[in-house]
């Protein structure tokens, strides 16, 4: 009987180290679980701060991107109004020209108008002194003939 004994005390002493084996293999499994879940999260904590330091990165290239786009339309803006302006300057240097043109030529018809008009004065002057030549001289006709009809009749009567 005591090797009966012995025997339960070793097969319990066995059934003890078993069960001892068996929460620690449990307890190694849930350490390796929890280690490995461990380094998962450590994983996910450093996948997440990657994107986020590449979402960071990548927020940063499209603003600076937007800012170079808005510069460049902002420079192209300036361009398109400094060739508006020299435009508008051309073309208000040309229609000086034009208003300038305009006016020599007005001075010249004015200058042309003012010759004929001349012109005219002298012709209708000189038409004014052959008129009056004219005149004058079939005033003396005139005057001659009266006289010759008033000698003619100081004649008659004599």
């Amino acid at each position: 009987m005591k090797a009966q004994e012995e025997f339960f005390a070793l097969d319990k002493t066995f059934d003890a180290e078993l069960q001892h084996q068996k929460i620690l293999q449990e307890k190694a499994l849930m350490n390796e679980e929890k280690r490995s879940a461990e380094v998962i999260s450590q994983k996910k904590l450093k996948m997440n701060a990657d994107l986020t330091k590449k979402k960071s990165s990548a927020d940063k290239e499209i603003q600076k991107m937007e800012i170079r786009q808005k510069k460049e339309l902002e420079q192209k803006e300036r361009d398109a109004l400094a060739v508006t302006e020299q435009w508008k300057a051309e073309l208000e240097i040309k229609l000086e020209d034009q208003a300038v043109i305009d006016l020599l030529e007005e001075d010249e018809r004015k200058i042309k108008l003012s010759s004929e008009i001349e012109a005219m004065k002298e012709a209708a002057k000189k038409e004014m002194e052959i008129f009056k030549k004219e005149e004058g001289i079939k005033t003396r006709k005139i005057i001659e003939e009266m006289k010759r009809e008033a000698h003619e009749d100081i004649n008659k009567m004599k």
